[in-house]
């Protein structure tokens, strides 16, 4: 990712700053991280998150961010590669559109092969409003963490979501958000993310969070009819999908429906 991120072509007016948060208390990254740095054309650092988890890992990043006077705050995973000019279509966007949050597609590329020319046919333009923000591909305003104050509720640490909820709060208090479909940064996909048992795995694993994570703004009876309609949907649609021979989508809906049932059953608890 370091490598692939030292290829960014850099916006007019900004420097850029690389910060890589290692999430492992014993700093299992580092030796990589200086391997890596000298070939990075601009100021890197690093740092350890002793708190494991996805939201204090950002958490780190921004007040890292913050203490390097950052004036905008970009996120990339790190099994994901960008476009070299993906910064420059995001740092456009906000301008353009007056936005504070811009975000871009994720398309995931299998290990080895090469990125389709119609990969970014099936997103939407740019300029489009979506549901949800993902942090896997987003720039914003340090003001949503200076002024507004906001971070990653650490509730997600394990679950996920982390992202979705930050940025739902960030336009709740008026922030202006912008799809930017060309700033594009692609997420590789290893051959043993491409099994069926991963596949499998993933779905009830999404389930289960999927309550979780709904559970937390409503109350217990709320989430009970909630994922007893879904579980009801599911075990139909499943049946839909088994009687059209589609049994892959079939068995994906039955463990997702799984996931769902587990959550309800251990109390809607975020840890055991």
């Amino acid at each position: 990712c370091m490598v692939a991120v030292a290829k960014a072509t850099c916006p007019e007016n900004h420097e850029l700053l690389l910060i890589v948060a290692d999430n492992d208390a014993t700093g299992s990254a580092e030796t990589i991280f200086n391997t890596v740095k000298s070939s990075v054309p601009f100021e890197v650092h690093y740092c350890v998150e002793p708190q494991n988890g996805i939201a204090s890992a950002r958490n780190r990043l921004v007040q890292e961010a913050l203490t390097h006077k950052a004036d905008f705050i970009a996120f990339i995973d790190d099994d994901e590669f960008p476009d070299a000019h993906w910064l420059i279509h995001h740092m456009n966007a906000l301008q353009t559109y007056q936005a504070d949050i811009a975000h871009g597609p994720v398309p995931q590329i299998a290990e080895g092969e090469d990125i389709k020319p119609d990969v970014l046919v099936a997103y939407k333009p740019t300029g489009s409003k979506r549901k949800h923000i993902c942090a896997g591909n987003v720039v914003f305003d340090a003001k949503l963490v200076t002024a507004w104050g906001l971070r990653f509720d650490p509730y997600f640490n394990h679950i996920t979501g982390e992202d979705h909820d930050f940025f739902d709060r960030a336009i709740a208090k008026g922030a202006v958000s912008v799809w930017v479909r060309e700033a594009v940064i692609y997420e590789t996909q290893p051959a043993d993310r491409q099994t069926l048992r991963y596949l499998l795995a993933r779905h009830y694993t999404g389930g289960k969070n999927n309550v979780l994570k709904y559970a937390y703004t409503h109350s217990k009876l709320q989430t009970w009819m909630h994922f007893m309609l879904k579980i009801i949907g599911k075990f139909f649609g499943s049946l839909k999908y088994l009687l059209t021979f589609r049994f892959r989508k079939s068995w994906t809906d039955v463990v997702t429906l799984g996931g769902y049932a587990a959550a309800l059953g251990g109390g809607m608890n975020v840890r055991p």
